[in-house]
């Protein structure tokens, strides 16, 4: 997540890109327009924000989910279950 910025810090880093916004935003007089035009500029260049919490969490759900679909069992009760047959070889 290196990459993940801020629509806010994106901005910065077009105006600097591009000194041309910065031109008129100096020289127009009405500087909401130039502000609105970098702003969604900045939002699709930025990635949306996912917290890592939620990513963890789904992740843990995931691989539980797979941990008890699968349990662990000994190479007879695997060699006899229907689970070995269904493709189960933990």
């Amino acid at each position: 997540m290196a990459d993940e910025r801020h629509s806010a810090a994106q901005m910065i880093k077009i105006f600097k890109a591009e000194p041309s916004f910065m031109d008129r935003l100096k020289n127009d007089t009405d500087k909401m327009p130039v502000l609105e035009e970098v702003a969604r500029k900045a939002e699709r260049e930025t990635a949306a924000w996912v917290s890592d919490t939620a990513v963890f969490r789904a992740a843990v759900g995931v691989l539980g989910a797979l941990v008890a679909a699968c349990p662990r069992r000994s190479r007879f009760e695997q060699s006899h279950s229907s689970r070995a047959a269904a493709g189960c070889t933990h």
